[in-house]
């Protein structure tokens, strides 16, 4: 069960602190209103990613058991970027320039936003309900434990940054986001490679 929690996590860190509409949508409405309106803003996934997730997994619950592994070996690839993409993050700090672009109205605003953004949809396709399809195969637990996990972190890392524009902290410049971004990189990489490992020696013939 630890293994399942620090995917769940290290996944939702990573969706939580990665540069988007979603994070400019809660910059931005926090700015303006405060960390209420930013709090709703964030918790538009909790809203969108239920047809999102429920239309993936069961997809990938239909198919194959080879495109499932083949999928693992994809995803261990896109989260290989993810983690490179969180490094180049550290460097570029262009969530503010991405707030003053952005004209927020609100939460459905966000569901908006959220639903037609296809970073969502391709983090399920390939990465996440792969690996929810694949701990159900083990546990029903397992998988609910898994989307928990990571829902709890991508929300609540929003949440903070909210609450930390409302109250003038500079959350995305200070250095604890830095060493976030540090750590939570490396162990992306760690997590891509024995993602990586498994699914090329499930696709092996046996």
């Amino acid at each position: 069960m630890f293994h399942v929690l620090i995917t769940g996590v290290l996944l939702g860190l990573a969706s939580g602190l990665a540069p988007g509409p979603l994070q400019a949508l809660v910059i931005s409405q926090s700015a303006q209103f405060g960390w209420k309106r930013g709090t709703l803003v964030a918790l538009a996934p909790m809203i969108t990613d239920a047809v999102i997730v429920a239309a993936t997994v069961w997809l990938f619950s239909h198919v194959p058991e080879w495109v499932l592994h083949a999928m693992t070996v994809l995803g261990a690839l896109m989260i290989g970027y993810i983690a490179w993409d969180t490094w180049r993050s550290i460097k570029e700090q262009s969530t503010d320039s991405q707030s003053s672009r952005t004209n927020a109205k609100g939460l459905w605003h966000a569901v908006m936003v959220n639903i037609i953004n296809p970073h969502a949809w391709l983090f399920w396709v390939v990465v996440g309900s792969p690996i929810t399809v694949r701990y159900a195969h083990i546990s029903f637990w397992y998988a609910a434990f898994f989307i928990i996990s990571f829902y709890v972190l991508l929300v609540g890392i929003k949440v903070v940054l909210a609450v930390g524009i409302d109250r003038g902290l500079s959350f995305t410049g200070g250095k604890g986001k830095i060493w976030t971004l540090r750590i939570t990189a490396l162990a992306l990489v760690i997590l891509a490679v024995a993602m990586g490992i498994t699914g090329i020696a499930e696709l092996i013939p046996k």
